[in-house]
């Protein structure tokens, strides 16, 4: 009689257990995704700068002169940036080309000009270190993590997590070109100009966010220090007009971009 019991607890087993609700599996965690923390990117915005010139009409001061230039800038760059969490460093260089232009001695002419200020290519190499601004305030979000971004990344809803304030700083080398109008013989006009390679150290500040594991949008504001003067030219008609040089003495620019990393 006992046997025929167990053996009939044994048979009825198997019916037991597929009754019982089946334990739901660990869902995986999402793997670290490794890549190069090397990146490019195109960015666009605005420049303006303060430029100093002493302008002279036969002679006879008429100076210093205070222009703003401004105009668009586009360019790209390319840089690395490496996680050591929560603590973000890289390096960066720009170029871009800056279509600001501005008249000069325009007040001493009766409606004319006594020349213009143009700048050109602007180069930048300098450092950067941020932090993300989940870590710093305590919010992390879930989801995949590129070994070069200091937080996992979620795409959208959580994408306030994946902002990073970063400072720059580094040098800059500017196309500054100068230009005089002078009076010809015949009584025409004509411009002689003169440029140079301007250079000075730069601070700033970049606020980017991640819009996907290998992309990134970002704004940013930089702030170069220039202290250079030249003579627009070394032609001795515009003597005359230029008897001091141009005196570049700041310029911000103020950009947004968007980074690929590879």
């Amino acid at each position: 009689m006992k046997r025929a019991l167990v053996l009939a607890a044994l048979l009825s087993t198997p019916a037991f257990a597929a009754d019982l609700p089946v334990r739901p599996s660990l869902k995986a965690t999402p793997a670290v995704t490794s890549y190069s923390p090397f990146y490019i990117g195109i960015f666009a915005g605005g420049g303006w700068s303060q430029v100093e010139n002493e302008l002279t009409i036969d002679g006879t001061p008429a100076g210093p002169i205070k222009v703003f230039p401004t105009g668009l800038i586009v360019g790209g760059e390319v840089g690395a940036r490496w996680n050591l969490n929560p603590i973000v460093v890289g390096i960066n260089a720009s170029v871009g080309y800056n279509f600001s232009k501005a008249s000069v001695g325009c007040d001493v002419m009766g409606g004319g000009c006594l020349g213009y200020r143009k700048d050109g290519v602007l180069l930048q190499e300098g450092g950067e270190v941020g932090i993300n601004l989940g870590n710093l305030f305590g919010y992390i979000p879930s989801g995949a993590q590129p070994a070069n971004w200091p937080v996992p990344i979620t795409v959208p809803a959580s994408i306030m997590g994946n902002l990073t304030a970063t400072l720059r700083g580094g040098v800059a080398e500017r196309d500054l070109t100068l230009c005089a109008t002078q009076l010809n013989m015949d009584e025409t006009l004509s411009s002689v100009c003169g440029s140079k390679w301007i250079i000075g150290p730069y601070v700033g500040g970049k606020i980017s966010a991640a819009l996907s594991q290998q992309i990134e949008a970002y704004v940013r504001v930089d702030h170069i220090f220039w202290n250079s003067s030249f003579m627009p030219t070394a032609d001795p008609r515009a003597a005359a007009l230029f008897t001091n040089a141009t005196r570049a003495t700041g310029e911000t620019l103020a950009v947004a971009g968007v980074a690929f990393h590879f």
